[in-house]
């Protein structure tokens, strides 16, 4: 009998872990707020709607709330039907995105400073950020670094390092680096493959050892 009652008892208790187990977490107020007003720009509201959705998200992105500053990041960096394309507003949330080691940020910091949209141009600045990007797996930085390295001589090696990252953008189906590599592919000297090779193995470990250290980032 004593053993019985034992056996509920801990069957009892069993039960009562699992179900503690399975209560729902409080969601996070600011994971609501970016959710519901999200929701609200994907409805394609009225203006008025827009701007209030914008605000909160805004607000959002002021307690640093990492999807928040992403999406506005990506919504005034690209326009939309609802929200037209500001390179200005954008430019704040890029940068807090970038810091935060989102790769598309990242790349999109580094063409802003290149090309002065909504901020000053900056060739060093810029050249930085796409390669840290391109380390963290970005295709397009990728493509970006190559377009800039392979406009230097030849035989130079910023031009071998610049093939390389189009080779990886081209692996990774980006198509601008895929453009960019054909207008020049056909006439990289023979000595110059081997030494392109060799740094794409490096490249390569280079970006899986980045990876490895940032868990957190996102190659969207």
């Amino acid at each position: 009998m004593i053993k019985l009652l034992q056996f509920v008892f801990f069957f009892i208790f069993c039960l009562s872990v699992a179900s503690w187990g399975q209560q729902a977490t409080p969601e996070n107020p600011q994971d609501i707020v970016y959710r519901e007003n999200l929701a609200t720009l994907k409805a394609k509201p009225d203006a008025t709607e827009i701007e209030k959705a914008l605000s909160a998200l805004a607000d959002n992105a002021a307690k640093a709330h990492a999807p928040s500053e992403l999406l506005l990041a990506q919504t005034f960096y690209l326009g939309s039907k609802v929200v037209p394309q500001d390179y200005k507003r954008a430019f704040p949330y890029i940068k807090a995105a970038a810091l935060r080691n989102q790769p598309w940020a990242m790349n999109a910091f580094a063409s802003m400073t290149e090309f002065g949209q909504g901020t000053e141009m900056d060739d060093g600045l810029a050249l930085s950020w796409y390669r840290l990007a391109a380390t963290s797996g970005q295709p397009r930085a990728m493509a970006n670094l190559g377009r800039i390295l392979t406009s230097r001589p030849a035989n130079s090696q910023d031009h071998i390092e610049g093939c390389a990252w189009l080779y990886l953008s081209r692996e990774l189906k980006d198509g601008v680096g895929s453009r960019t590599l054909q207008l020049f592919e056909a006439k990289i000297p023979a000595e110059n493959v081997r030494r392109i090779d060799d740094l794409l193995k490096e490249l390569r470990k280079r970006i899986n050892t980045t990876n490895s250290l940032q868990p957190g980032s996102t190659n969207e």
